[in-house]
């Protein structure tokens, strides 16, 4: 009878690894290395709105695959001189600097002044300003127009122009360019904040 008991043991402690190792093995299995094609992307943005999916094919064509694919975004990470970049699904109306349909997100880090906010809000509703992130983006229809916008707010922060005469360029050029002219504030960034210093502002706790 002992020596059943031993047996019984043994048997239910080999089950038990066994059990362990299958387990093990099914989380390997459920988290596999993805890796995202520049053709899968396509695919996945064929049925978007056509501003969408404009702006997904010419990403995909200068940036190659992204890093991440849903039903509703491509999303790359260090990208050419983004910290992030987003092609979103979902297009939203904007009226400014004329009528089109916001698609594309393009983030630099970039550490904004508080009192700056106020500004950027007014020169252009599309301009986002994280704190504690540290981190300025652009969303618009196209990269030409991301350029523009973040050369045109870092012009507001530091003081090179105000709001007003922001947005008069901004729509001076934004015409300028739909009729074939680019002007150097279309084609890159005029700043690099990135390497220079840590942008992040975790702000404190009180007391």
């Amino acid at each position: 009878m002992k020596r059943k008991k031993i047996f019984l043991l043994a048997a239910l402690s080999a089950a038990t690894f066994s059990l362990m190792f299958f387990d093990c093995s099914i989380g390997a299995a459920a988290r596999p290395e993805v890796s995202f094609t520049v053709k899968t992307a396509k695919d996945a943005a064929s049925s978007w709105p056509k501003e969408a999916a404009a702006a997904a094919d010419a990403m995909l064509a200068k940036y190659g695959a992204p890093d991440g694919i849903t039903g509703q975004l491509l999303t790359w990470h260090d990208a050419g001189p983004w910290l992030e970049m987003t092609v979103r699904r979902d297009v939203i109306d904007h009226s400014f600097p004329s009528p089109h349909r916001d698609t594309l997100e393009q983030v630099v880090a970039y550490e904004v002044p508080e009192e700056k906010f106020s500004d950027l809000a007014r020169f252009d509703g599309s301009i986002i300003a994280e704190r504690t992130a540290g981190t300025l983006s652009s969303r618009s229809q196209s990269e030409a127009m991301n350029f523009l916008a973040l050369n045109l707010a870092h012009d507001i922060i530091t003081n090179r122009r105000n709001v007003e005469e922001a947005r008069e360029m901004y729509a001076d050029i934004a015409k300028a360019y739909a009729n074939g002219e680019q002007h150097p504030y279309t084609r890159g960034l005029r700043f690099m904040e990135a390497e220079t210093k840590d942008t992040m502002d975790p702000d404190y706790s009180p007391g």
